[in-house]
């Protein structure tokens, strides 16, 4: 059984559609069948019922007028019927017609089914067949006869099953025809879908901001379409970023790259005494220390990108956390004489090591971009079942940076571009996207603030 379930559902969409109507055409034309033939036999029963009753109340009436040649009167009776047979004989057993004395058998009163007084099928020992019925009468002067009567009905279980056959015939040819034509008709409405399918086949990258036409193909295929589309628009953006990103991977390279074959070939032009060796070798040691970092960090968003679940969560108290990163930036703060205070308390189930990396990441920028002798505010809010971590210092936005792609990978404003790798922002909103969460950022003129919203779970 279930090698027939998966084989019927390896078949085609035609195909299975084209069997299921087979399979409603075989239960109803058969059940139309059945019920024609039912009708027909119930027809002819009911028929044969009054035949028989018509036989029986004129021998009753016969009977009640008296003896007098009866034998005449009931052959009378007979005439016009479907080869009847007829036998009345007194109760006590003396006979007192039979119609048909080959027929003496067939007629035999029968105790048993005299009682329920209706109408059975018999069928002789030469294959003939009679609808036979029982019948006791009395008579108003207390004489009581046991009545037998038949009728033959041969011709109609030879009509019946001439038209059985015939029926069946029919019904067989309608069953094909009507599988032959579902299947054609089956075949054509699918063909918005065979279409649907050949142009997603011939679709290529530089096609992908072309979206199907949800005018051209029935209400039912019209969401298949729309999620097409949608596909579609995710799969462009994500090759957009996907050429981007290596523009940028190949750029943010390059500097680096001829920035150490110039140093190396400018020591390489000529003799030179250790300490200019020296000197190169550190310049081009934070050359690769700062490529090292790139590498470091794409990996990371590469990873952070691509987890379907992130490992290890577990219930962080954000203002314990938050004042341990601030005991380890302290120093660097006091460089500048910035102060940092943690506002607020809240329990988050997250990561502990990249949510560390992500406010890490804005108080390092925080403490960058403030002005000597301010203070840098982390506050821990909860609201609307969200936790929200706000990173608020003085200050305002360099000039020339875009608030829309502040988040983005490699993007560092005209005062930074040669400083950092353009990663940090990028690397605290994939951390948090990672968590179900989404980052914000608002700017006044006084004040830049990074929020960071974790749904509470």
């Amino acid at each position: 059984m279930q090698a027939l379930r998966t084989k019927f559902k390896s078949l085609s969409l035609a195909a299975r559609q084209t069997w299921l109507f087979a399979l409603i055409m075989i239960i109803v034309f058969g059940s139309l069948g059945l019920f024609v033939e039912t009708a027909i036999r119930h027809h002819f029963k009911v028929g044969d019922n009054a035949e028989l009753q018509a036989i029986i109340d004129q021998v009753e009436k016969a009977l009640s007028q008296g003896n007098a040649n009866l034998g005449q009167r009931f052959e009378d009776i007979l005439i016009g019927h479907h080869h009847p047979l007829l036998k009345v004989s007194f109760a006590q057993g003396e006979l007192l017609y039979l119609s048909d004395p080959s027929a003496k058998t067939v007629l035999e009163w029968s105790p048993e089914r005299q009682s329920t007084d209706e109408s059975f099928t018999l069928e002789t020992a030469d294959k003939q067949y009679y609808r036979l019925r029982y019948h006791l009468f009395e008579t108003t002067a207390g004489q009581r006869f046991h009545i037998t009567v038949a009728i033959a009905i041969d011709y109609h279980l030879s009509f019946l099953s001439q038209f059985n056959h015939s029926l069946r015939l029919i019904l067989l040819a309608a069953i094909v025809m009507s599988t032959i034509l579902g299947w054609v008709a089956i075949r054509y409405s699918l063909r918005p879908l065979a279409e649907i399918v050949a142009r997603v086949r011939k679709l290529s990258v530089s096609q992908l901001n072309n979206p199907l036409d949800t005018r051209a193909v029935p209400k039912e295929l019209a969401q298949l379409c729309d999620s097409l589309n949608t596909m579609m628009q995710r799969l462009d953006l994500a090759f957009g970023r996907l050429a981007d990103y290596s523009s940028d991977i190949a750029h943010e390279l390059r500097t680096p790259v001829s920035s150490l074959m110039t140093q190396t070939q400018v020591a390489l032009s000529a003799s030179r005494e250790p300490e200019e060796y020296r000197e190169v070798l550190y310049s081009c040691m934070d050359e690769l220390q700062r490529m090292s970092q790139m590498i470091a960090d794409m990996l990371f968003l590469a990873q952070t990108d691509n987890s379907q679940q992130l490992p290890d969560l577990e219930p962080i108290q954000l203002a314990n956390e938050i004042k341990d990163l601030m005991e380890f930036y302290q120093i660097l703060a006091e460089e500048k004489q910035i102060g940092l205070f943690c506002h607020g308390e809240a329990t988050l189930l997250a990561n502990r090591l990249m949510l560390r990396r992500a406010i890490a990441n804005l108080m390092t920028n925080a403490i960058k971009h403030s002005a000597v002798g301010s203070r840098i505010d982390v506050e821990i809010e909860t609201r609307q079942k969200k936790i929200c971590i706000h990173v608020t210092n003085p200050g305002e936005l360099l000039p020339g940076t875009d608030e829309l792609k502040l988040f983005d990978r490699f993007y560092r404003s005209r005062e930074t571009e040669n400083k950092g790798t353009g990663l940090g922002l990028a690397i605290v909103k994939s951390i948090v996207q990672a968590h179900g969460g989404e980052v914000a950022f608002n700017s006044d003129g006084q004040q830049i603030r990074f929020s960071l919203i974790f749904p509470s779970r």
